[in-house]
């Protein structure tokens, strides 16, 4: 993979719970009345923080990219795209970035 790019506003954005999704949200999800799954909504885009692979140092993710060392998770969406996640607050909510390369 090449060099990656970063792009965030490094705005905190709240973290949602399963009350907080509209009803088509959680009828998508398939969320359970009384889930305490978190959800992060990104452009318009809402999505599980589980979705998020952890970039702490392990044996589950060698070869994590040098720049993902200040996110706490990364999602791909492809070989060369995905978005960010970094809690912040006291872990109340998350910076939220893209990357590319």
């Amino acid at each position: 993979m090449g060099k990656l790019t970063i792009h965030t506003n490094n705005v905190p954005r709240d973290i949602l719970y399963a009350w907080d999704l509209t009803d088509k949200e959680r009828e998508f999800w398939e969320v359970p009345e009384d889930s305490d799954w978190e959800f992060v909504r990104y452009k318009g885009k809402v999505t599980p923080l589980d979705d998020f692979v952890t970039t702490v140092p392990g044996p589950w993710n060698h070869g994590i990219p040098e720049e993902f060392q200040a996110w706490d998770g990364y999602a791909s969406d492809s070989f060369f795209s995905g978005v960010l996640v970094r809690y912040v607050d006291d872990y109340e909510r998350v910076v939220v970035g893209w990357y590319c390369s």
